[in-house]
C-alpha cells in the first residue's frame, strides 16, 4: 500500500493477507484526519478577529479577520456573509451556525470580491461549524445563488452536523491547500443530515463521516491527496418526503376524513342537536304566524320559498366549491404528468335548483274546496300546512351545528390517518432522480488516495485515483474503482467494479485482495477476454 509521505516507512507495500497491517493502515487514516483537525483548530485559536458579529448578516470590505455567529432564525433576501463587490480578500473568516438560516441570494459568499468568482476570497483560513440548517433559496436565471460560494487561499475547515442545501444551484467550497470536512451527520438513522449540491475542491482533502448522512449531488476532488474515512452511513438520495420538502414535488390533495368511530359519534351528535332544537308545534306556528287561518295568500309562500332557497343555495355553493377544488387538483395532476391536452370530465358536481310546479285547485264561487294550492276569484292561496312544512325545512337549514372539523378539533374524534400520495409527476420525477443518484452515488477523485470504510454506503462509491489504497471492512452497494496502481482490499460486502490502466512493463499495477470475498467472475470482451 501507499502512504502520503513518500519518505516514510509506511510507504513500503503491504504484504497481502497481513490483516494486522490493514488494521494499522485504517488506524493511520483516522489518526491523520484527527491530526489535521487538531492542527487546524490550533491555528484558528491563534487568530485575533477584528470584528465579531452575532445574530445578523456580516458584510466585509476585506483586509480583516471577521467572525459571525448565527444563533437565531434568519430568512433573508440579501447575504448572511458577503465580501463586498471588488473588495480585497478577507484575511480569516469564522462562521458558526446553530439555527435555521436562509437567503434568496447566497447565504455565504465571496463571489463578487476583487479576485472574481473563481478567485480567492479569504487569504488564510475559512472555519465553519454548522449544526443547524443553511438553505440557499435562490432560483435566478443567472444560476449563481447556491447556499455557499467560498474560496480560501490556504485552508478550509467545515464541521457539519446539520443540513446545507440549495434550491437550484451548486455550492462551491474550495481551497488551495488543506480542505477538512468533519461530517458528523445525525445520530438518528431516520433523519440523515443532508449535504446537497456542493462541489468540494482542495489540494489535500480530509473527509471523515461518522453519522447518518446524505450526500446528494456532492462531488469531492482532492487535487493532490485525499484521506477518507467512513464509520457512519452515507446515502446518495433523498427519501420521497424530503424530495417534496425540498420543493421538488408535491403530494396529492386528499380531503381529510373522520374515522368510523368519529362518524358514529358525529351522527349521534347531530341527532341530539336537532332533537334539542325542534321547530315550533304546527298548531302554535299557524296560530302565531297566520292567526290560525287554513289558507293565506300565495305571496306568503313565495317569500318563504325565497328565504329557504337562499339557505339551500349557500349549502349547494359550499358543496360546489369543495367538489370544484377536488376537480381542479385532479386536473392539475393529470396536466403535470401529461405531455399533451387532458380530457377530464366533471363528475359528481351538485345540481342546480329545479323549478317547482304545483297543481292548483280551482274553487267555484260560494263553494268550499280543498287543496295545497287553491284559486278563488280574489286570488291564489296556499294551505298553511304547506307553509308549516316549509318552515320546518327552513328552521333546520338555519340551525348551525358544529361541522365535523369543529367537532374533531374540540377533541371529540379523529381523522383517518391518510398516507400521503405523491402526484403522478412527482412520482415520475422522483423515480428519475433516484435512478440517477443510484448510478452516480458518491464520487471521489484525486491523485493519491488513502481510504477506509467500516460503515455503510448502500449505493455507489466511485473512486478515481492514480495511486493509493482503499480498505473496505463495512458494506458498500457498488464499489467502483478507476486507478492506475495501488491496492484495494475487501473484507466487507460490496459489488465490485474495478478498472485499472495496465501496461506491459507492469509499472502500473493495481492489486486487489478479495480474501473471504464471494466473487462472481465478469467477462469483458474488446480485443481480448479476461
Amino acid at each position: 500500500a501507499y502512504s502520503q509521505d513518500s519518505n516514510s516507512e509506511e510507504n513500503k507495500p503491504l504484504p497481502l493477507n497481513e490483516e494486522e497491517d490493514y488494521e494499522a493502515r485504517k488506524k493511520s487514516i483516522t489518526d491523520n484526519i484527527n491530526k489535521a483537525v487538531e492542527d487546524i483548530k490550533k491555528k484558528e485559536e491563534k487568530i485575533v478577529y477584528d470584528r465579531k458579529v452575532e445574530g445578523t448578516s456580516v458584510f466585509s470590505e476585506g483586509n480583516e479577520s471577521v467572525s459571525g455567529f448565527y444563533n437565531k432564525p434568519i430568512d433573508s433576501t440579501p447575504y448572511l456573509f458577503a465580501l463586498h463587490s471588488l473588495r480585497p480578500p478577507v484575511n480569516n473568516l469564522k462562521l458558526i451556525n446553530i439555527n435555521n438560516i436562509a437567503s434568496n441570494t447566497e447565504v455565504f459568499s465571496t463571489r463578487w470580491g476583487k479576485n472574481g468568482q473563481y478567485g480567492t476570497g479569504v487569504n488564510n483560513l475559512i472555519y465553519i461549524e454548522n449544526s443547524g440548517n443553511i438553505t440557499g433559496k435562490g432560483i435566478g436565471v443567472e444560476r449563481n445563488q447556491p447556499a455557499i460560494h467560498l474560496i480560501s487561499g490556504n485552508d478550509f475547515y467545515l464541521k457539519n452536523s446539520g443540513n446545507i442545501t440549495s434550491k437550484q444551484d451548486k455550492s462551491l467550497i474550495k481551497t488551495e491547500n488543506n480542505l477538512i470536512l468533519e461530517n458528523e451527520g445525525s445520530k438518528n438513522k431516520d433523519s440523515a443530515r443532508i449535504l446537497d449540491k456542493i462541489n468540494f475542491r482542495g489540494d489535500n482533502f480530509f473527509l471523515s463521516n461518522t453519522g447518518y448522512s446524505l450526500f446528494d449531488e456532492v462531488d469531492f476532488v482532492g487535487y493532490k491527496n485525499f484521506t477518507f474515512s467512513n464509520k457512519g452511513t452515507i446515502l446518495s438520495y433523498m427519501t420521497l418526503d424530503d424530495f417534496i420538502k425540498a420543493g421538488k414535488g408535491r403530494y396529492r390533495y386528499q380531503a381529510p376524513k373522520p374515522d368510523s368511530d368519529t362518524e358514529e359519534k358525529y351522527k349521534k351528535y347531530l341527532e341530539d342537536f336537532y332533537k334539542n332544537h325542534p321547530p315550533k308545534d304546527k298548531d302554535v306556528y299557524i296560530a302565531t304566524e297566520y292567526g290560525g287561518a287554513k289558507y293565506v295568500p300565495y305571496e306568503t309562500y313565495e317569500n318563504i320559498k325565497k328565504e329557504y332557497q337562499k339557505y339551500r343555495r349557500k349549502i349547494r355553493d359550499e358543496e360546489y366549491e369543495k367538489r370544484h377544488k377536488e376537480y381542479l387538483e385532479k386536473l392539475k395532476e393529470l396536466q403535470e404528468a401529461s405531455d399533451g391536452p387532458v380530457d377530464f370530465p366533471r363528475e359528481g358536481m351538485p345540481e342546480g335548483e329545479t323549478e317547482e310546479t304545483h297543481s292548483i285547485t280551482l274553487c267555484r264561487p260560494g263553494k268550499e274546496c280543498e287543496g295545497d294550492f287553491i284559486y278563488r276569484e280574489n286570488g291564489t292561496f296556499v294551505n298553511t300546512n304547506i307553509l308549516y312544512e316549509m318552515y320546518k325545512k327552513l328552521h333546520r337549514v338555519s340551525l348551525k351545528p358544529k361541522t365535523v372539523d369543529e367537532f374533531i378539533k374540540e377533541g371529540n374524534g379523529a381523522y383517518i390517518n391518510i398516507k400521503p400520495i405523491p402526484t403522478l409527476k412527482t412520482e415520475k420525477d422522483y423515480n428519475s432522480y433516484k435512478r440517477d443518484r443510484e448510478f452516480r452515488g458518491t464520487p471521489i477523485r484525486t491523485t493519491n488516495f488513502y481510504g477506509e470504510n467500516s460503515g455503510k454506503i448502500p449505493e455507489r462509491l466511485s473512486l478515481s485515483f492514480d495511486n493509493g489504497y482503499f480498505i473496505n471492512s463495512g458494506s458498500i452497494g457498488i464499489l467502483e474503482v478507476n486507478a492506475d496502481k495501488g491496492l484495494v482490499v475487501n473484507r466487507g460486502t460490496a459489488s465490485l467494479d474495478i478498472n485499472y490502466y495496465d501496461d506491459e512493463t507492469m509499472d502500473r499495477l493495481l492489486e486487489v485482495d478479495l480474501k473471504n470475498s464471494n466473487v462472481l467472475k465478469y467477462f469483458y470482451h474488446s480485443e481480448y477476454s479476461g
